[in-house]
């Protein structure tokens, strides 16, 4: 159970959603760094790297307790 919460989701403790978590923030680290030093290089605006860093973080930020919970309601379902 989830603590602080009557709520089955995100917020639940389990090692599938540990190992969801360290993936997922390691590709979305991997995406902003790399994708927005490529985008910068490519275009030949240096600063546009910071610009697709900051995107990538927020929006992997945002799209993950929708994630985890799908991810968790399909393995528990099991």
């Amino acid at each position: 159970r989830p603590l602080a919460t009557e709520t089955l989701g995100w917020v639940a403790i389990s090692p599938l959603l540990i190992v969801l978590r360290l993936v997922y923030y390691n590709l979305a680290l991997s995406v902003a760094v790399f994708g927005g030093v490529w985008l910068a290089g490519a275009v030949g605006i240096p600063a546009l790297s910071l610009v697709v860093a900051l995107v990538v973080s927020v929006a992997s930020m945002l799209a993950f307790p929708r994630l985890a919970e799908s991810v968790y309601d399909t393995f528990r379902e099991r």
